[in-house]
């Protein structure tokens, strides 16, 4: 990568000599790795990663817990509107996936981005993995509207053949201080 970047390598905590977790550790670390920087020779500007792994390990470097990956867009190109809609997008997660002990995947989430000109995510698709019975459930959220402040006015939320839900929420404004983020009403239907 044509600049250097600081990045966090790994954190380490202890917790109070009482506190201990089931495994008997008190003393552990995480560390993170950073895959492929994107830098933008045109706008002299680095994107970011694409992805970056966090683990968590005990003193001897054993995985003690989850392994993260996640992947966030860092193109400044974008091919479904052919332009440099990316640009909006950058930073913003793409994908997640989570791993146990034993590297088995356990859930993954992929999210669907708003190009231009919002950076917003428009739906998420959550798979969670049940290892020990080879089964697995799929919970996908469609955003179906914003007011103009970026809001979600409105989704839908279907699980793998269960009922749909549909979820509407009205916001308390306040513009003398510019508050516009605050649920005011939520109202949840059955979709069906």
């Amino acid at each position: 990568q044509p600049q250097h970047k600081y990045v966090m390598k790994k954190v380490t905590q202890k917790v109070r000599e009482d506190w201990v977790n089931s495994k008997g550790i008190n003393k552990y670390a995480t560390e993170y790795d950073y895959e492929l920087g994107q830098y933008n020779r045109k706008e002299m500007e680095f994107y970011g990663y694409t992805k970056v792994t966090s683990r968590s390990i005990d003193e001897n470097g054993r995985v003690i817990g989850n392994t993260k990956e996640t992947n966030y867009s860092t193109s400044f190109y974008d091919s479904a509107d052919n332009g440099n809609s990316g640009y909006y997008k950058k930073g913003m997660v793409e994908s997640e996936r989570q791993y146990d002990e034993d590297n088995k995947l356990i859930e993954e989430i992929n999210y669907t981005i708003d190009s231009y000109p919002y950076a917003r995510i428009l739906s998420e698709e959550i798979t969670e993995y049940d290892s020990k019975n080879d089964e697995k459930i799929t919970i996908k959220t469609e955003y179906t509207d914003f007011d103009k402040w970026g809001n979600i006015k409105s989704y839908e939320e279907r699980a793998d053949g269960k009922e749909t839900i549909k979820v509407e929420i009205e916001y308390a404004h306040d513009e003398s201080k510019y508050i516009h983020a605050n649920p005011q009403e939520i109202k949840v239907y059955d979709g069906d």
